[in-house]
């Protein structure tokens, strides 16, 4: 009876609820939910290992302790793994009996109909009256190894934070901003080697022209500087606006669509 098998599922609905619960009983029941915490792992690991009906039996002894209805899934998923379809579809019923707004209804349905395709055959007398039989079911797939760990339908991949179009215009800017003080600084050299050009002059022609070479290098180096300044304040402004827009974006919220069971805080469904 080898169908794909869906992953198991953490407790997430009644979790806390009964978590709460739990923690103000008495004594002996939070002794009792600890036995049954004891049992489902037992289940748990036996279900992981294909021992089925180890699994149904601790899932029993788990449900005999703390009656959570997601017990009666485990306890279906058990039998149908072992071959039992009337006990699977007996367990499933009582599971939708007892969660009416479980989102997982339709699934749980499909299977009662596969077990009870599959009783129709074997055993026709079996099969209960809650439903008309359905047409075969398509062939399986071949199942994989029983999974415990959860599996979300669509998470967004984790990756660096997206850029915005101040990206390369921050870059840009920083650069030609790290340009402009470089000339600046040619320009700050020059200056100072046509004042020293000025002290040596022995002519009035010559001293004048060094002055205002000085002058005109050192006006340039001060515009290349305040250039540069402002460049690069500029870029590093825009890379900030950049990284925290981009931040933004990593962290809004994902859709995270997964199946949802409900259990005590110990406790889990596949």
């Amino acid at each position: 009876m080898s169908r794909s098998t869906p992953p198991f599922r953490l407790a997430v609905v009644l979790g806390s609820s009964l978590a709460l619960a739990v923690a103000a009983a008495p004594a002996n029941a939070q002794t009792a939910a600890e036995k049954a915490a004891v049992e489902y792992q037992k289940g748990k690991e036996a279900f992981q290992a294909r021992d089925f009906e180890g699994a149904r039996a601790a899932f029993e002894r788990a449900y005999m302790l703390d009656p959570s209805p997601v017990l009666l899934y485990n306890l279906g998923r058990a039998c149908e793994e072992s071959g039992d379809a009337e006990k699977a579809i007996e367990y499933f019923q009582m599971y939708l009996d007892r969660t009416a707004d479980t989102p997982d209804r339709g699934d749980v349905e499909r299977r009662v109909r596969v077990m009870q395709a599959i009783l129709s055959k074997t055993k026709p007398e079996a099969v209960p009256d809650r439903e008309p039989e359905p047409p075969p079911p398509p062939a399986p797939e071949p199942a994989p190894e029983p999974s415990l760990t959860p599996a979300p339908r669509a998470v967004q991949p984790a990756g660096p934070p997206p850029h915005t179009v101040l990206w390369p215009i921050g870059w840009a800017s920083l650069g030609a901003g790290v340009v402009a003080a470089g000339v600046g600084i040619g320009f700050g050299v020059a200056s100072s080697n046509a004042e020293e050009d000025h002290k040596a002059a022995t002519t009035g022609a010559e001293k004048k022209r060094t002055a205002d070479d000085a002058e005109s290098a050192a006006t340039m180096a001060n515009v290349m500087y305040a250039t540069g300044g402002v460049l690069v304040a500029a870029g590093v402004t825009m890379l900030i606006i950049d990284a925290r827009r981009g931040a933004e974006a990593k962290s809004a919220p994902t859709a995270v669509v997964t199946p949802e069971g409900a259990f005590v805080g110990w406790g889990g469904r596949f």
